[in-house]
């Protein structure tokens, strides 16, 4: 099942989904066919993003690794070309005053 979705800019014609499946899939929004699957995380994928450009899509898991998947002109390129395992777990913390 997909939990978040991104658009592909600048044209946004690539939808990617992820979620609890540890999978992330492209889709065509204009005919809802599904394009590729990208498989590499092993839990729940909680981020996903396309750069600004739209040529890398960063996605994040549970797993602890966040993947950067190169995107071609057509498609997404299966392989990871980057990943980071084990991050140590960050705290965010309320503005100075509420510490």
């Amino acid at each position: 099942s997909s939990d978040l979705v991104a658009f592909s800019p600048p044209d946004g014609l690539t939808l990617a989904s992820a979620g609890r499946d540890h999978s992330v899939r492209l889709w065509d929004p204009v005919t809802g066919s599904e394009l590729l699957t990208l498989n590499g995380h092993t839990a729940p994928v909680h981020a996903i993003a396309f750069s600004a450009d739209g040529t890398i899509l960063a996605t994040g898991s549970h797993d602890g690794a966040i993947k950067l998947w190169r995107a071609s002109p057509e498609l997404i390129d299966q392989k990871t070309i980057a990943s980071m395992a084990k991050l140590p777990n960050v705290v965010q913390q309320g503005p100075a005053s509420e510490r």
